[in-house]
């Protein structure tokens, strides 16, 4: 289950909320928990009026088409066999069968989208089964999303800048959490996702700045890039086995991250995957690992210890610099070459011991490394390297 609220709407190319001041709805918001209740009902509602104290939704009153003056404020279609109602409480209803239409730029709105500012509810009754992309986007004032199990996909982009949504629960049965469908989500504190879900795509939970937790299924093999990007609030997260690629900056910038296990079935990560983690303090990538992107663990200030795996070939540029408090570190052997900033501005690194397999270091890898020592064979490139550039050569 999600815990989710959102940030405001950011101009980006894709699913564009244009800049409409919304249309006013006058009156107060129901309990959550009445519309879910009302949602489940199968009363055979023939008299469409509006309940003073919340409105009261079935499938049966959703698809009535008449609607008492002051309880719908406005409806219509949303699909081949999809339809809406928001009524004077800010309840939006998607009632019906199948999938919902896609929305996206600026001329291709959901029709909801003028009431951006009203709509406080969302309930989709059962039957619907697929949520189209850009569908809720840009709803302010948002807060509770009620989603069946009918429903198997969320499209890209669904609920990007609901700045103010603080729960949904994403069903059993959807297989993939898509493109920047809870992006911004600054208020979301807990996340579970269900083990149908096998792939988490590129900026999903980007900038949720309060997300704290997070359980990622078994069932899950592949986490997009910037799937996680500026989660400032997550301080732990288990990368589940099964999971065979991180992609470029998916945990960059989440400042808070103290603790990260990654698993045996790893084979690759993206650059940047981990840039800007201040409060890392310690990682290990396991051997099953053979390709490390550039500028992985890049600023993360706080970086104390690294294990790299044996089965790499290179340190790729830019991979610890300004890991200011990594004191030392053993590049695995196999490792052929170690490239520029690689390890630049690592003020505090001491010791770094070397394979005689290494064959290449780049000029400006060890930058601003003044208390450095290296230790490796004796006649290696590596004490030749050290002799060149006047670094302390210790021989194992």
């Amino acid at each position: 289950m999600l815990t989710v609220t959102m940030l405001p709407v950011a101009a980006m190319t894709g699913c564009s909320g244009g800049s409409s001041s919304g249309n006013n709805i006058s009156g107060s918001t129901p309990a959550v928990s009445g519309f879910a209740e009302s949602a489940a009902s199968d009363s055979n509602t023939d008299d469409t009026t509006a309940n003073d104290s919340a409105a009261e939704v079935s499938k049966e009153t959703y698809k009535d088409p008449e609607y008492t003056l002051g309880t719908t404020v406005d409806s219509g279609e949303c699909g081949e066999d999809a339809e809406w109602e928001l009524d004077e409480n800010g309840l939006l209803v998607i009632s019906g069968s199948g999938e919902m239409s896609d929305y996206g730029n600026v001329t291709n709105q959901s029709p909801w989208y003028k009431y951006f500012n009203d709509i406080k509810t969302i309930i989709v009754l059962n039957g619907i089964t697929r949520l189209g992309d850009c569908a809720f986007y840009g709803l302010t004032y948002l807060t509770s999303v009620t989603i069946p199990n009918s429903v198997t996909d969320i499209g890209e982009w669904t609920f990007r800048s609901c700045p103010d949504l603080t729960s949904i629960t994403i069903p059993d049965g959807v297989t993939s959490i898509g493109d920047f469908v809870f992006y911004g989500c600054q208020s979301l504190t807990n996340v579970i996702i269900p083990s149908s879900v096998t792939s988490i795509e590129k900026s999903a939970f980007e900038h949720c700045i309060g997300l704290t937790s997070i359980t990622i299924p078994d069932s899950v093999t592949s986490i997009g890039e910037k799937a996680f990007i500026q989660c400032e609030g997550l301080t732990s997260i288990t990368i589940p086995d099964g999971v065979t690629s991180i992609g470029e900056y998916a945990f960059s910038s989440c400042t808070g991250l103290v603790n990260v296990t990654l698993p045996d079935s790893l084979t690759g990560i993206g650059q940047r995957a981990f840039i800007g983690c201040t409060a890392l303090t310690s990682i290990t990538v396991p051997d099953s690992v053979t390709s490390i992107g550039e500028s992985v663990f890049y600023g993360c200030t706080n970086l104390t210890n690294a294990t790299l795996p044996n089965g790499i070939t290179s340190i790729r540029k830019g991979m610890f610099k300004e890991c200011t408090n990594l004191t030392s570190i053993r590049i695995p052997d196999g490792v052929t070459s170690i490239e520029d900033y690689a390890f630049w501005g690592c003020t505090n690194l001491t010791k770094v011991a070397m394979p005689d397999s290494v064959t290449i270091i780049r000029d400006w890898t060890f930058y601003q490394c003044e208390n450095l020592t290296i230790q490796g064979k004796s006649g290696s490139y590596a004490e030749s390297y050290a002799k060149k550039r006047g670094v302390p050569f210790t021989a194992q």
